[in-house]
């Protein structure tokens, strides 16, 4: 430990309140004095003032809003997204008390696997030997019984899992809940220490906390090796509950890092007993999942059949030995809590060893002499579920009232095989920075453990979490409060001439990136809506401008054209002027009013939710940008409505600009980009054919509108540099239609998507290229634009710009079809979604 943060009898420590009587304060001994594993950090928080701290503090929770964390609490019953809430001051922990936490967690780990390995693939003697009651089995809904005999490479069941733990007031460590087929919170554990180090950096440095890489490198290095292909490098999924689950951002965070494809249920599909993903290159075998879905809800067809969430087939072909399920499918049996009893003595009989971590006492009610204990003992007990599901029902009886108690102990005695009961355990307390001082609150460490080899591997850190309750663990964790990141503190001597660690057994090679075909399809969309609403944002902000400055004939001309591209009714006064007042109306309306469909705020909504579906496809710099598209801001009071609006739209526009130079400038020109880039081209064809359709329908002098028009596509500098004039009809119809140098015309858009459309895979199957024939007849119509009839014959004009229309929607039912759909289109034009 370095002498600058080692010694700390010159340095005055932060005031920081003490624990109650009765907890253990995990920061001072009982004299006050600071437990060596807090001096070194107490006291080099010491030397910073208030304010320094609450700027870093600060900093912490702007980098926290800035990467979109959010995690899935409960309120009122519903389970909304909520903020990351991050604590400034770390949980640190010392090499002694740690190598225990870190012994007893692989011990419970292999313990775990090998009751699962008893369970699923031995003869079940731990129930014939009087171990574990039959009941506690086949009660459980969580024991799958149709994945018994399903094979599993090097008999490991468990491949990573998490333990909850509370130091009681004797200093020693009790186990909460062994957290088995989903261990929640790895990525957020994550992004906790990737935000903490930045702001404590000298602490995290000089203090030697020890590092978080190994451990998820052993996660890929046995996921990897336990493959059932003979593959170098196979094909590892992540499998979520999809963007509106309660910890997406988690399973999103974990993919990216660990460099798996992020994928949903209806991604996979099973044929010939193996999984598929299904990606616009065709289906493409998965050999491992790692799922962050409940095992019951991974296949409709043998599990769950009101299931969404899974993919039909995923067990058999799991018993066909053909895939790799991590963690294995009903590996769920052994996290109920009334397992808890019996561990020490299946440890001493499966291990030979005495159990390290002891568990909470903890009486299941299956049990008449332990149920009798429960109901006696209501009021100083926690009582949970015993076979928790997708949720975990838990009371806390000394925070009850007597009528709910009541209430409780008849709901026990009807089912009491469903309930366990638990001594409440008084969690320890620690210091937590509150924006003004620290403060000692209750807590609770999640350690996460992951298989490696013929052994486990536990993460040096963890997640902890602030309680809201000092008895009730668990509520506090479901209904929010803040969380830590965990320092385990290194004091062994730096070896000398240490050779670098290396982790991959494997050659390096490339894994396979085919782009799932959900995947491509809301890139597409995402690029079709943003260039969708920056044609929006363009044209109220032309409305705007025309709004505020000084009104006369031209300006009401063009508002009226204006508001027919908005779709707005357009009201004149008796001398034949604009009103413009509803004229302002119209606009704020189709600014932000979200149930205005083909409005900003509706645009910037859909953009929000594609980007949540997809968030693990981009960078954190190309993330940052997207996030600010979601933080829309509502009409500003006390300014002027279209200034504010105005000022407004310059942002939006700027962000749009920046978000399509983040796609061009670092995303990486594979099959994603091609479908991003594709729909951005595509709608902005149709944005410009739309314009001209609509300045004609109107019926007014085109000549008086070219300005905005201009302005609307972008194009007003370009203009102006080749002809020096006054916009004209001509020219005009030259630059937006058939000048393929300019970015914004449609003859740019339609080069570059037959490029893309030839790239794109099976677009030159034989006897079947309907894109390219679609795209090469748009080139034609350019290519002999009849801008002389078009000016002379509005019927013509309108015909023209109807047909260019039809075709370019067709492009893009055909993209759909062939892509993301996977099925020969039979549908009319325009069916596609959001066309």
């Amino acid at each position: 430990m370095s002498n600058q943060i080692q010694s700390q009898e010159s340095k005055d420590l932060p005031a920081v309140e003490s624990a109650a009587a009765g907890f253990y304060d995990e920061a001072f001994d009982s004299d006050g004095r600071p437990r060596e594993s807090w001096a070194g950090l107490l006291g080099s928080l010491g030397d910073y003032d208030q304010t320094e701290l609450a700027n870093r503090w600060e900093t912490g929770q702007r980098s926290l809003r800035n990467h979109g964390v959010t995690y899935g609490a409960t309120s009122s019953g519903r389970t909304i997204a909520r903020p990351w809430e991050l604590d400034l001051v770390p949980f640190t922990i010392s090499p002694s008390d740690w190598a225990v936490i870190e012994q007893g967690a692989i011990q419970r780990a292999r313990l775990q696997n090998l009751i699962l390995k008893d369970l699923y693939r031995g003869t079940m003697r731990l129930m014939r030997d009087g171990f574990l009651p039959p009941a506690l089995v086949f009660a459980n809904p969580n024991y799958l019984r149709s994945c018994r005999g399903a094979p599993t490479p090097n008999d490991t069941f468990v491949h990573l899992c998490a333990i909850d733990l509370a130091r009681a007031p004797d200093g020693n460590w009790k186990v909460l809940d062994d957290r088995i087929q989903i261990p929640g919170g790895l990525g957020y554990a994550l992004e906790n220490r990737t935000i903490i180090s930045r702001l404590l950096p000298r602490e995290f440095r000089e203090l030697r906390v020890r590092r978080l890489n190994e451990f998820f490198a052993a996660i890929r290095q046995t996921l990897t090796e336990l493959a059932p292909s003979a593959t170098y490098w196979p094909r590892i999924v992540l499998l979520s509950r999809g963007a509106k689950g309660p910890a997406h951002y988690e399973h999103a965070l974990l993919a990216r890092y660990l460099g798996f494809t992020l994928v949903e249920g209806g991604d996979l599909t099973v044929r010939d007993q193996r999984v598929h993903l299904k990606t616009v290159e065709g289906p493409q075998r998965v050999d491992v999942i790692l799922r962050r879905v409940n095992d019951v809800d991974c296949d409709p067809l043998e599990l769950r059949a009101d299931s969404l969430l899974g993919t039909p087939g995923l067990t058999q072909a799991a018993r066909a030995g053909n895939v790799l399920i991590a963690n294995s499918l009903g590996s769920a049996a052994v996290e109920t809590p009334a397992l808890l009893p019996t561990l020490p003595l299946l440890c001493r009989h499966l291990l030979h060893e005495d159990l390290i971590l002891q568990s909470t006492e903890t009486w299941w009610c299956g049990e008449a002499s332990e149920l009798n204990h429960v109901l006696a003992n209501l009021d100083s007990l926690i009582v949970k579920s015993a076979f928790p599901g997708s949720s975990r029902s838990t009371f806390s009886g000394p925070e009850m009232t007597e009528e709910e108690r009541n209430a409780l102990a008849q709901r026990i005695r009807e089912s009491p095989q469903f309930f366990v009961g638990q001594a409440a355990v008084p969690l320890s307390h620690a210091p937590i920075w509150t924006g003004s001082g620290l403060e000692s609150k209750p807590i609770v460490l999640r350690v996460y453990v992951a298989a490696r080899g013929d052994s486990f591997v536990v993460l040096p850190g963890g997640l902890t979490k602030v309680s809201q309750s000092s008895l009730n663990p668990v509520s506090g964790l479901k209904i929010g409060g803040g969380s830590k990141d965990t320092w385990i503190l290194d004091t062994r001597p730096l070896p000398a001439n240490q050779p670098p660690i290396r982790i991959e057994s494997r050659p390096a090679g490339r894994m396979l990136s085919a782009a799932p075909s959900r995947i491509a399809d809301n890139l597409f969309w995402l690029g079709r809506y943003s260039e969708r609403l920056d044609h929006s944002a363009r044209i109220v902000r032309a409305l705007s401008s025309r709004l505020i400055d000084e009104p006369d004939s031209r300006t009401d001309a063009q508002l009226f054209s204006l508001l027919d591209m908005i779709g707005a009714e357009a009201q004149a006064l008796p001398n034949g002027g604009a009103d413009a007042e509803a004229a302002t109306e119209a606009v704020l309306d189709y600014l932000y009013e979200s149930s205005n469909n083909e409005g900003v705020a509706a645009s910037i909504a859909r953009i929000s939710g594609i980007v949540a579906t997809a968030r693990d496809r981009f960078s954190a710099d190309t993330w940052r940008v997207l996030h600010r598209l979601g933080e829309f801001p509502g009409p500003r009071p006390n300014v002027l409505p279209l200034n504010a609006a105005r000022s407004m739209l310059h942002d939006l526009i700027a962000q749009l600009a920046a978000m399509s130079g983040m796609e061009m400038e670092s995303m990486t020109r594979d099959t994603e980009w091609l479908f991003l880039d594709f729909g951005r081209r595509l709608e902005r064809s149709m944005n410009v054919a739309e314009l001209f359709r609509t300045a004609y329908s109107a019926g007014r002098d085109l000549e008086i509108i070219l300005n905005p028009i201009l302005d609307i596509c972008d194009s007003s500098l370009t203009y102006r540099r080749r002809y020096f004039s006054e916009p004209r009809l001509d020219s005009t119809f030259e630059t937006l239609l058939s000048d393929s140098s300019n970015p914004r015309s449609i003859a740019y858009q339609i080069k570059a998507m037959a490029e893309h459309c030839a790239a794109m895979p099976n677009t030159k199957s034989e006897g079947d290229a309907g894109e390219l024939e679609l795209i090469q007849e748009l080139k034609s119509k350019f290519e002999s634009l009849p801008i002389r009839q078009i000016l002379d014959d509005t019927s013509i004009a309108l015909d023209y710009f109807e047909n260019i229309k039809q075709l370019l929607l067709q492009l893009s039912d055909g993209v759909t079809h062939r892509y993301f759909t996977l099925v020969t289109p039979n549908a009319p034009s325009g069916t596609a979604k959001g066309s």
